[in-house]
């Protein structure tokens, strides 16, 4: 297995070098590497390595980064760490699951340990990777969070077989890569298997499972799956992008079926997206709605939509309306300005190289297609929408909320 360690790597432990970090530039790195120049006993490469995974955590988990003396393992490694909006959505999904430990098989840095720890969940962490374990256990540590984690060095699969884990949840993030390094959602390329993950679970007695896979996976992937009584699955969406998605397995039953977590400003609110048979009315209004990521790839809660006295443009279409502005989670929100022909053969003369972005729902042309042939510039929070209405098709000028 490679190893990413060097010997001055202990001194790591013993300095804070996070203000030096946080102010280099790309710049400052390439003169420090050109000029092997060393910092508190740490050598040139080192301290790029811990430059460049510093970066990339202080925008995915800037929590993580407040302690003294971490480790950083290269940049790759931390690809793989869930973000602090994902940890704050998974702390509210253990909270409505009833978990109080957790034993996570795929342990990597420990970012998901690091913030279900602090919120008391008693965690195991086990992760192969001897370099990695290191690091995650010197940061356990460095963040006084040592007699909450316990970590171990070896396989995970291996760990379960000869371990008892009665009252334990099992989490298990696989690594999705493909023998040439590509990501993969080939269950053969995940490292474990999550099929044998599955079977290993069931077989220790855990209390529950939760599989992280892909957000490109598709939700039926376990559907035909037996060897657990109860399923279910949950989405993570922050800043407008599906994170995560995690597949839950228990043999009681669960507290939900097909669960969105909708992460904003450092707040978790959930929907449960059950009601999506319901028949919405037909209409035009003042205010548009299209789902974000999750409700795309979920379904939209068309009983919420009731609820809030939401209309549909068209059945088969997820484009939704209002007359009054409506606060609805998870869906972008639009002022409708005026409607047009959407196959006016003026439109190229009335919007030709504006700055609008162009949204297709329904429409025969896709949205670059449309941007290409107006020659539109795509900025600011003027939006033309081509979609279906009415049996037939509609265009929107639309500010965006």
């Amino acid at each position: 297995m490679d190893t990413f360690f060097t010997k001055d790597w202990q001194n790591l432990s013993r300095v804070d070098i996070r203000s030096s970090l946080q102010e280099w530039t790309q710049k400052e790195v390439d003169r420090i590497l050109l000029k092997s120049d060393e910092l508190q006993g740490l050598k040139a490469n080192t301290l790029a390595v811990q430059w460049h995974s510093f970066k990339a955590l202080k925008s995915k988990a800037p929590k993580y980064l407040e302690s003294e003396g971490l480790m950083l393992p290269p940049k790759m490694f931390v690809e793989q760490c869930s973000s602090e909006a994902s940890c704050l959505a998974k702390n509210e999904l253990a909270k409505e699951l009833g978990v109080k430990s957790i034993l996570d098989i795929t342990g990597g840095l420990g970012i998901d340990a690091f913030y279900m720890a602090k919120k008391g969940i008693a965690y195991t962490h086990i992760e192969q990777h001897r370099d990695l374990q290191a690091c995650a256990l010197n940061n356990f540590k460095a963040h006084k969070l040592d007699a909450l984690v316990q970590s171990h060095n070896m396989d995970g699969l291996e760990f379960l077989q000869n371990k008892t884990t009665k009252d334990a949840w099992i989490y298990a993030d696989p690594m999705r890569r493909s023998l040439k390094n590509q990501r993969s959602l080939d269950w053969e390329d995940h490292l474990p298997n999550p099929l044998k993950v599955l079977e290993v679970a069931a077989a220790s007695k855990a209390a529950g499972l939760i599989i992280k896979l892909s957000p490109m996976n598709n939700l039926s992937d376990f559907a035909n799956q037996s060897i657990f009584e109860h399923s279910a699955v949950a989405g993570i969406e922050a800043r407008g992008e599906l994170k995560e998605l995690l597949f839950i397995f228990s043999q009681d039953s669960l507290p939900m079926s097909r669960r969105l977590y909708l992460v904003e400003g450092g707040e978790v609110h959930s929907v449960e997206l059950t009601n999506q048979k319901l028949s919405l009315p037909v209409k035009q209004s003042s205010y548009l709605y299209l789902p974000g990521p999750g409700m795309s790839k979920f379904g939209v809660d068309k009983s919420f939509l009731l609820d809030h006295e939401v209309a549909s443009l068209d059945p088969d279409t997820p484009v939704f309306t209002s007359e009054s502005l409506q606060n609805l989670l998870g869906y972008r929100s639009f002022e409708v300005l005026e409607s047009f022909a959407p196959q006016d053969k003026k439109l190229k003369k009335r919007f030709s190289k504006g700055n609008y972005h162009v949204i297709s729902k329904g429409f025969p042309s896709s949205s670059n297609e449309l941007s290409a042939k107006l020659k539109l510039v795509p900025k600011g929070d003027l939006y033309l929408v081509f979609t279906k209405y009415d049996g037939g098709f509609i265009g929107l000028l639309c500010r965006a909320c």
